[in-house]
């Protein structure tokens, strides 16, 4: 890899994982409102397992990027907190206050300064808001696995990041242990390794690539049996195959859409750049959807659900391009400005 070269297929596989959060969010609404062993029920819970690889996905994507530009070494800890943590914070504080202060008003909360500080340390202020959690470790454990993978054989570390991951998730079972770090620990490795072996990685993608769509199908088909019959005992452990699995599969679609839908990468790349702020609005609009549906009396929950998805993932988009196009425009201002500064002083 080129020291500036983009992943582009990175973009096509966020923007896949940025909507599939919204699938989730959505069809989770038909999973708690259709009839007990409906058609309609059976279908809903596989679309919904189908797309619920969305925070290992995340997770995977931030290993890369985050720790891109230092492949080939020049890791120092101040200067990647300094550029990482403030992206990730800022917004989340912001949304925080949003919800915070959307809750207040509809009487669900009181004003507490001390509980508005514990839902933000546990990301418990909304539903959606604990994957900053985990991010936010793993950013702070980076030092770490920087020093492994500078240390230790590559394979091994995913092995043992592997293990540690399974041995989590299938019996760390405490308040919040959902967002500890030890549960996704794979995932972000995995995207470490990405960077330090990306040929290799694209080349066994690559050669497994129908491999991956029968596995994902197979694997989706009993994530969703499991997740129907509550079957808990097995669930976590498939959920993590399904996961690994998913992320080969859609590492696949990604490079095929890199290679074969050229003319639509600006748009792309434009809505994976907003795909934060898509993913910390959209509850939002899920409300205000929900709200709206009400009133236009629209009683069909299939109906519903389309609804939902049209007005959630059209508005969140707009909207949160329409202000990373204004932020770019604004950082690049104050570029030109402190330029034209440096310039009339020299």
């Amino acid at each position: 890899m080129s020291k500036n070269k983009r992943l582009l297929e990175l973009d096509y596989i966020r923007v896949i994982a940025c909507f599939s959060v919204i699938i989730v969010h959505i069809s989770a609404i038909g999973i708690t409102s259709y009839l007990p062993d409906s058609l309609h029920l059976k279908i809903t819970t596989l679309i919904n397992r189908g797309f619920k690889y969305t925070t290992p996905v995340f997770l995977f994507l931030s290993g890369i990027t985050s720790f891109y530009s230092y492949r080939n070494g020049g890791f120092k800890y101040t200067s990647f907190l300094k550029k990482r943590m403030p992206k990730i914070l800022i917004p989340y504080i912001a949304w925080n206050v949003v919800y915070y202060c959307l809750f207040i008003s509809l009487g669900k909360y009181n004003f507490d300064s001390k509980m508005f500080l514990y839902k933000l340390i546990t990301g418990t202020m909304n539903y959606h808001l604990y994957f900053i959690v985990i991010l936010a470790q793993m950013y702070l454990l980076t030092p770490i696995f920087n020093y492994v993978f500078n240390k230790f054989n590559r394979k091994s570390i995913l092995a043992v990041t592997a293990f540690i991951t399974i041995i989590s998730v299938g019996k760390l079972e405490f308040l919040y242990s959902d967002r500890i770090f030890l549960k996704y620990l794979f995932f972000y490795v995995l995207g470490i390794y990405v960077t330090k072996e990306y040929s290799n990685f694209k080349s066994i993608v690559k050669r497994y690539n129908w491999l991956s769509v029968v596995l994902y199908v197979t694997i989706t088909g009993i994530y969703a049996v499991l997740y129907y019959k509550h079957n808990i005992i097995y669930l976590g452990y498939v959920w993590f195959v399904f996961c690994s699995v998913s992320i080969i599969f859609l590492y696949n679609v990604g490079m095929y859409l890199e290679k074969h839908m050229t003319k639509i990468y600006k748009a792309v790349k434009r809505v994976s750049k907003s795909s934060y702020y898509i993913y910390l609005m959209h509850p939002l609009i899920l409300s205000f959807s929900s709200i709206v549906s009400i009133k236009l009396g629209i009683q069909s929950i299939t109906l519903q659900l389309i609804f939902h998805m049209i007005l959630v993932s059209t508005i969140s988009t707009i909207v949160s391009v329409l202000y990373t196009i204004f932020k770019e425009k604004v950082k690049s201002k104050n570029k030109s400005k402190d330029f034209n500064v440096v310039k009339s002083n020299k």
